[in-house]
C-alpha cells in the first residue's frame, strides 16, 4: 500500500511539473508577441545576410554536440539501471529503499531531460538560422552597455515602434563596431520572435579589413 501511495505522489509531482512547464511556455509566447509588436518594421534577409547572421549568432560546434550526446547516453544508462533496481525493490516490498530509489531516479530523469533539451536547443537554433525565417532591420542604437537588471549580458537600447520609448535588446558581437556608422546596427528577428542586435555587415567587414592589414 505504501508503495502505491509513493508512486501516486511521484506521478502527481511530475504531472504538476509538466503542467507548470506548459503554462510558462504559453506565457512566454504571449510576452514574445507583445515584445514583437514594439519592434521596428522588419524585412526578409538576403542569402548574404543570412550567412553573416549565422556567423555571428550560431553557437553550434560538432564537439559540443558530441559532449551532449555522451552526457545524454551516460545519464540514460543510469536511469535504466536505477529503474530496474527500483522495480526490484518495489517487488521486494522495502518501502524505505523504494522511496529513496524513486527520488534518485527522478533526479537522473530530470538531468537526462535537461541534457536532451540542451542538445535539441542547439540543433534547432542552428536550423532556425540556416533554414528558418529570418527578418532584419537596420536601426539606430541609442546606447550600449552591460545589462544589470534581469540578467547579465551586453545590450543595446533602441526606440520602440510608434511610441518613441526605449527597449533593451540583447547585443551580440563587439559593441565598438556599432559606433563606426552613427550607432547603426542590424536588428535580427528569428521565427520564434527572439531578437538580437549585431554590428552591421559594413562595420564587420571594415573591422576585418583593419585586422588583416595590421597582421
Amino acid at each position: 500500500m505504501e508503495i502505491l501511495k509513493t508512486t501516486l505522489i511521484a506521478v502527481l509531482i511530475w504531472g504538476v511539473a509538466i503542467w507548470f512547464a506548459r503554462f510558462m511556455k504559453r506565457k512566454s509566447k504571449e510576452q514574445a508577441k507583445k515584445f514583437e509588436a514594439r519592434m521596428p518594421e522588419m524585412e526578409p534577409v538576403t542569402e548574404e545576410e543570412r550567412r553573416y547572421i549565422c556567423k555571428m549568432l550560431v553557437d553550434y560546434t560538432p564537439a559540443k554536440n558530441v559532449v551532449l550526446w555522451i552526457l545524454f547516453f551516460f545519464n540514460l544508462f543510469i536511469v535504466i539501471a536505477l529503474g530496474c533496481a527500483t522495480i526490484r525493490v518495489g517487488i521486494s516490498g522495502d518501502d524505505g529503499a523504494f522511496l529513496d530509489d524513486i527520488f534518485l531516479l527522478s533526479v537522473f530523469i530530470i538531468i537526462t531531460y535537461i541534457v536532451h533539451i540542451m542538445r535539441l536547443f542547439n540543433i534547432e537554433c542552428k536550423q532556425q538560422y540556416e533554414q528558418g525565417e529570418l527578418k532584419k532591420s537596420i536601426v539606430k542604437v541609442q546606447r550600449c552597455g552591460f545589462h544589470s537588471q534581469g540578467g547579465a549580458g551586453s545590450y543595446g537600447i533602441i526606440e520602440e515602434r510608434d511610441t518613441g520609448k526605449t527597449v533593451y535588446v540583447s547585443l551580440r558581437g563587439d559593441e565598438s563596431k556599432i559606433y563606426r556608422y552613427q550607432n547603426m546596427a542590424m536588428l535580427v528577428e528569428r521565427e520564434d520572435m527572439e531578437f538580437y542586435l549585431i554590428p552591421t555587415m559594413e562595420a564587420e567587414r571594415e573591422s576585418n579589413q583593419e585586422t588583416n592589414s595590421d597582421s
